[in-house]
């Protein structure tokens, strides 16, 4: 599985959605030590903790938005056809 795929996984590993395919792939690989993805893991948590405290909903600066839109499949094609 490539780091790519990986990424996807690592987010609804941290919201923890148990049951998507792959997340005990997640698990051995995090197990193995590897930093990158030990880092994006420890990013997202600090952002859902973030998010939890917030009291109102927040509006994500474009640019996040884009990325995080684009990492999630199908989503990218839709975005630019005018579907949110």
């Amino acid at each position: 599985m490539r780091h790519e795929q990986l990424a996807e996984l690592l987010a609804l590993f941290a919201l923890g959605i148990p049951e998507v395919e792959g997340l005990d792939y997640v698990r051995a690989h995090l197990a193995k030590g590897c930093a990158s993805c030990e880092l994006e893991l420890r990013e997202m948590d600090d952002i859902l903790r973030e998010l939890a405290l917030t009291p109102e909903p927040l509006e994500a600066p474009e640019q996040v938005r884009s990325r995080l839109l684009a990492r999630i499949p199908g989503v990218a094609g839709k975005r630019e056809a005018g579907v949110r």
